[in-house]
């Protein structure tokens, strides 16, 4: 979060958060040189802070690498001699850019659907990818009627040191046993949800160019059987 003097000035202060006006005025009695004339107030004017939502899936940890390609993530996202029938898990974190969520005065809750994204590479049949806030499954690739992937992200409180406008989540995926050897193919979880531009709030998708891969490359150890000499 902002310190309290920058929020206004970032544009972040919650959403519904009521901004009050009242002006004074102090003049002189021009019938009476010297003399205060009583203060005048004005009436108090009440404006409602609107709603600018925004978001933005990244690495965790890794904030400056957004914008990746399938074959060029980063390190510690770049899974090479992956067995058949494991489990590659790697972090994101989803934030919330915006003013709008469940803890801000207006109460809207923001969501955030989040899918796999393949950048074109193809996955081994049988493959499955998850995401989990926590341990709870949020998305799961053979169900996506029960797991839509739907995440609640709350809005950061300009007034705090901690950011709350931020919610951890993990990608899964789970290779099939019968993967073949040098498969290699890319996930990058992608967000959709409204983004306020130009005066109107749209559902929109994440850029293809703002994505964050992981890599996956399957490695398959061949045994060969080599019967003994007779000699």
């Amino acid at each position: 979060a902002l310190a309290a003097s920058t929020a206004a000035a970032a544009g972040n202060t919650p959403a519904g958060t009521s901004l009050t006006n009242t002006a004074t005025v102090d003049f002189e009695d021009p019938d009476a040189p010297g003399t205060q004339s009583p203060t005048v107030t004005s009436n108090t004017v009440t404006t409602a802070v609107q709603a600018k939502p925004d978001f933005d899936v990244i690495y965790a940890g890794a904030p400056a690498s957004d914008g990746t390609t399938p074959t060029t993530p980063i390190s510690s996202h770049d899974k090479q001699n992956v067995l058949p029938g494991a489990t590659v898990t790697t972090p994101y974190t989803i934030l919330n850019n915006g003013n709008v969520g469940s803890n801000t005065p207006a109460a809207t809750p923001y969501s955030v659907t989040v899918t796999p994204y393949l950048g074109g590479t193809v996955l081994p049949t049988g493959t499955v990818i998850q995401y989990y806030v926590g341990a709870t499954k949020v998305y799961d690739s053979s169900d996506t009627v029960a797991y839509p992937g739907v995440v609640n992200v709350p809005a950061d409180d300009p007034l705090t040191l901690t950011d709350e406008g931020q919610v951890a989540l993990e990608q899964r995926v789970l290779v099939p046993t019968s993967a073949p050897a040098n498969a290699d193919f890319a996930v990058s979880p992608r967000g959709r949800a409204g983004v306020y531009a130009a005066g109107t709030i749209t559902v929109t998708d994440e850029p293809t160019s703002d994505l964050q891969y992981t890599r996956v490359r399957v490695y398959a150890p061949q045994i060969d059987v080599i019967p003994p000499s007779k000699d």
